[in-house]
């Protein structure tokens, strides 16, 4: 065998053995970083909390509705909640509920700006698979 023919069987057989190890047989359902086990989930959770909270001017006064789990495959943790926010404003009122999209690294909130926001809830919220609803959050 020529050097090359050697090279390019080892080459398929070490693809064949990395497809395998990764199970590149899995259906999009088991596919993901173990996005969908329960305490992933609620980690991702809780630090995508903390990030819309930081935004807020009464952290403490936070009311989340209407909150479903997003994934993509481009967001942190390969998951996006996506709900609704009500906290307290600088008059010490309820604001009102207003929309978020959030990571465990980073969050959006409805009245930081509507062009940007809608351009970021269009594509992580609309046209990403639906996981589940998280009443929990």
């Amino acid at each position: 065998m020529t050097g090359t023919k050697v090279r390019r069987i080892c080459l398929t057989a070490t693809f064949a053995l990395f497809v395998s190890a990764c199970g590149g047989g899995e259906s999009d359902s088991e596919s993901g970083p173990n996005s969908r086990d329960p305490a992933t989930l609620a980690q991702f959770a809780t630090l995508s909390k903390y990030k819309i909270e930081e935004r807020l001017r009464d952290p403490s006064s936070a009311v989340y509705r209407s909150v479903n789990i997003y994934e993509h495959p481009n967001s942190d943790g390969g998951v996006v909640f996506c709900g609704e926010v009500n906290a307290r404003n600088g008059f010490g009122g309820m604001g009102g509920f207003e929309r978020f999209v959030a990571t465990p690294t980073i969050a959006a909130i409805e009245s930081m700006g509507s062009a940007e926001f809608q351009s970021g809830w269009n594509k992580f919220c609309v046209s990403s698979r639906f996981i589940e609803a998280a009443a929990w959050f």
